[in-house]
C-alpha cells in the first residue's frame, strides 16, 4: 500500500493533470474576479458587517441557520467589505473542490486518466459557474 502511494505521488501525469486543471480554472475565473461586485442577497450581509455590530451577522441567521451567522462573522472580520477578497476566497474554495473531485475520480477510475482529467475540467466549468459572482451568498 505504501509503495502504491509513493508511486502515485511520483507519477508525473497526475501533476500535469493537476496543473492543467488549475491553469484552466485560473484562465476562466481570475480575469473576471476584479470586475465583480455584490449581487442578490449579499448587500445586507455586507451592510450588517459594516454598519452594525459584528453580532448582527449572528442575529440575522439565528432562527433558521444559526451556524452560518458565525461563519459570516468570522469571514467578514477576515475579508472585510472588499468584493475582491470574497471573490478570491470563493475561487480558492471552488478550485479545492474541483481538485478534490479529480482525486476522487482518479481513485475510483485509476486507469481512466484522460476521462478523470476531462471530467474535472468539465466540473470546474459547468456546475455553479453562474453562481461564481455571488461569492458572499454562496461561500458557505
Amino acid at each position: 500500500m505504501k509503495q502504491k502511494i509513493i508511486k502515485w505521488v511520483r507519477d508525473a501525469e497526475i501533476w500535469i493533470s493537476l496543473g492543467l486543471i488549475t491553469a484552466i480554472n485560473l484562465i476562466l475565473h481570475i480575469p473576471f474576479v476584479s470586475k465583480l461586485g455584490y449581487y442578490r442577497e449579499a448587500w445586507y450581509i455586507i451592510w450588517a458587517g459594516r454598519t452594525q455590530l459584528s453580532g448582527t451577522l449572528i442575529n440575522l441567521y439565528k432562527v433558521d441557520r444559526p451556524i452560518i451567522g458565525y461563519i459570516y462573522r468570522v469571514l467578514y472580520l477576515i475579508l472585510g467589505d472588499n468584493p475582491l477578497n470574497w471573490q478570491l476566497l470563493i475561487f480558492v474554495i471552488k478550485l479545492g473542490c474541483v481538485l478534490g473531485f479529480f482525486l476522487l475520480l482518479r481513485n475510483l477510475f485509476p486507469k481512466s486518466r484522460i476521462f478523470t482529467t476531462l471530467a474535472a475540467i468539465l466540473f470546474s466549468i459547468y456546475p455553479g459557474f453562474l453562481q461564481f459572482p455571488n461569492a458572499v451568498v454562496f461561500i458557505n
